[in-house]
């Protein structure tokens, strides 16, 4: 769930040639770095305009639509990402999570295990990574996903 926000998908025409190139670089480190086919569907790229006080709760990607790749370039405010297993009632309590600092102009990618056994949220402001205490404000971050793959079997 997510509280006191601002969601659209983004109408890559309309946006500036400066942003258009970051989102082409992207899809590009993801190509190259994340897939073996180079024949991707992207989906359009959606924002997430997340007030100082929201909330991004505990969940996983829907697999309904989206394929194996979940990208998230973060703006504006630092934050702590914690990713928790699915299943974690089942896990040791040291494998049962891991915090992930996330500056503004980071990338996050989430893919195969992270992706799918792993749900993930955005810690409240004041949170402790390592020694530092991460004041997250009005968060900004830009989604790329890939499309989901048609069975051809």
């Amino acid at each position: 769930m997510i509280l006191k926000y601002k969601e659209t998908e983004l109408d890559e025409s309309s946006l500036s040639t400066d942003f258009q190139n970051v989102l082409e670089r992207i899809q590009q480190q993801l190509l190259e770095n994340h897939f073996d086919n180079p024949n991707i569907n992207w989906l359009p790229c959606h924002a997430i305009d997340l007030h100082q006080d929201g909330a991004l709760t505990s969940h996983v990607d829907s697999v309904r639509f989206s394929g194996n790749v979940v990208a998230g370039l973060s703006l504006l405010s630092p934050s702590i990402m914690r990713l928790k297993r699915d299943n974690e009632s089942e896990q040791p309590e040291s494998s049962k999570y891991v915090d992930l600092y996330l500056p503004p102009r980071s990338l996050y990618v989430l893919q195969g295990t992270s992706r799918y056994q792993y749900t993930h949220e955005l810690l409240e402001s004041d949170s402790r990574f390592g020694g530092l205490t991460v004041e997250r404000g009005h968060r900004l971050s830009v989604i790329v996903r890939d499309a989901k793959q048609e069975d051809s079997s």
